[in-house]
């Protein structure tokens, strides 16, 4: 779970980083000063705001069920490598205690047959693993795209109701005034508008 929400806002957060990397140099090379509160003219916050996307992935109930499907998909991944595990030792075993008490030319070539079948379970084994392995990566990047696609969408009426110049991952914002975050917000929004139409 941790390693999907971290991917997508690893993602997300290049977004946010190249959005802000139009601001003035002067800004960037002013010396760094101590967190003070923000200034507020008559009453009025800045035009931006700030989300937790740490949040957002785990409360909403889009990326809540999708990264419960790719956790299914994960279990069947180890299921399955263990099983074939366990199957491909117990043959391998099982041959090798004949393989000890080998006594003529043909119990060796038909242990000979036995080891190539062997290696073809071993094969289809790992043919079988690398696919499941291949179908939960694409699931993982689609689920992500999804979420990160809904956000988005969301964000951009969000913001535009609320006249927002822009909204940053406080993720990568090494400091911002604790009044300017909306996550909240946009987890109620998020939730509500995924109701509506699931």
């Amino acid at each position: 779970m941790k390693k999907l929400a971290f991917s997508m806002a690893v993602v997300i957060g290049l977004t946010g980083l190249l959005a802000s990397c139009g601001k003035s140099e002067s800004k960037a090379a002013a010396p760094k000063k101590s967190a003070t509160p923000i200034a507020v003219e008559n009453g009025v916050l800045p035009s931006y705001r700030f989300i937790d996307f740490d949040s957002i992935t785990l409360q909403y109930a889009l990326s809540k069920e999708l990264t419960e499907q790719t956790m299914r998909l994960q279990n069947n991944l180890e299921a399955e490598q263990r099983k074939q595990y366990t199957s491909l030792q117990s043959r391998a075993n099982a041959l090798q205690k004949k393989m000890d008490n080998v006594t003529s030319q043909t119990e060796a070539d038909a242990l000979r047959s036995e080891y190539e079948g062997l290696q073809s379970q071993q094969s289809q084994a790992e043919q079988k693993l690398a696919q499941m392995g291949s179908e939960l990566e694409k699931t993982m990047a689609a689920n992500a795209k999804t979420v990160m696609d809904s956000l988005s969408n969301f964000l951009s009426d969000f913001a535009a109701e609320r006249g927002y110049s822009a909204i940053f991952m406080k993720e990568f914002t090494p400091y911002y005034n604790p009044a300017l975050d909306v996550t909240g917000e946009v987890i109620e929004g998020l939730n509500a508008r995924y109701n509506k139409v699931k």
